[in-house]
């Protein structure tokens, strides 16, 4: 994707961590934030690619693993 005059990309994220019983939810959002050559947000959009948050929630649940067998 070519987008005159964007310099940079930049992936923010937000989240929400809340006990739920004896488990944990997790709740995340992703925006996309194409910034110009000054540095200003030109075009912020939310990410609702579902294999996009599959693929991260994946991540987590490797990461979670790995500490739990102490790897």
């Amino acid at each position: 994707m070519a987008w005159k005059g964007i310099r940079v990309a930049t992936i923010e994220s937000t989240a929400n961590v809340s006990e739920f019983g004896k488990e944990i939810r997790v709740r995340i959002t992703f925006k996309r934030k194409l910034l110009n050559t000054y540095g200003n947000a030109q075009f912020i959009d939310e990410i609702s690619d579902e294999k996009y948050y599959q693929d991260f929630f994946s991540k987590v649940d490797k990461a979670i693993f790995i500490q739990k067998q102490k790897i």
